[in-house]
């Protein structure tokens, strides 16, 4: 199980304020795009190298481990722009996502919800992400991202991250911004609690009927 960075989800840190503070070191000496997440093959890496092998112009950096790690570093092999930084601790992990371009997010099975896509918006990093499960819908709410259906249509992706800076920022300060409105703790746990409610006043009604 790779390390994440653990976002703040109290309400209270967000504000309409994105201007950046010090900004930190990069890890990496190229322009890269981040994966973040456990090496499975369900999580779908694997299709990402294909689409490097045609996108010299930046590297991808997998954070990350898992069973599926021995595999994609063979099939890696002699690809100089696809690097592997491993398990990464919580109180480094913010460096990673601040000096990417975009996160990538391949997963080529459903996810229950995309927490990754969550933290890089957070972080004001904005997201690539296959048109697939729950993905979409935090995309497109969000407007903080780039979809893909087909994986040749990931190097189009990839080329306007990087060529283009002024749509990269508008994304990331959407993404952050629909972070803090959606999926902030203060936003999220008003919502559960309304719906148990609900739930608990439907099974009263249900047992009043017996």
């Amino acid at each position: 199980r790779h390390t994440r960075f653990k976002c703040d989800w109290s309400s209270d840190v967000c504000s309409s304020d994105l201007s950046a503070g010090a900004r930190t070191e990069s890890p990496h000496p190229r322009p890269y795009f981040l994966y973040v997440g456990r090496l499975a093959r369900i999580k779908g890496v694997h299709t990402l190298l294909p689409q490097f092998t045609r996108y010299p112009d930046a590297d991808l950096l997998i954070v990350g481990d898992g069973e599926d790690e021995a595999r994609l570093r063979s099939l890696a092999a002699g690809m100089p722009n696809v690097h592997f930084a491993g398990r990464v601790a919580n109180e480094h992990l913010s460096r990673y996502y601040e000096h990417a371009l975009a996160v990538v997010c391949p997963s080529v099975g459903y996810e229950t919800f995309g927490i990754v896509l969550i933290e890089a918006m957070r972080a004001r990093v904005p997201v690539i992400a296959r048109r697939i499960g729950p993905f979409p819908e935090i995309v497109e709410t969000s407007g903080g991202g780039l979809l893909y259906e087909d994986d040749d249509d990931l190097p189009a992706c990839l080329a306007v991250m990087q060529q283009d800076g002024a749509r990269r920022a508008e994304m990331a300060s959407r993404g952050y911004l629909a972070s803090c409105e959606r999926w902030t703790e203060g936003v999220v746990i008003p919502q559960l609690l309304v719906l148990i409610d609900e739930a608990r006043a439907a099974r009263a009604r249900r047992g009043v009927r017996r």
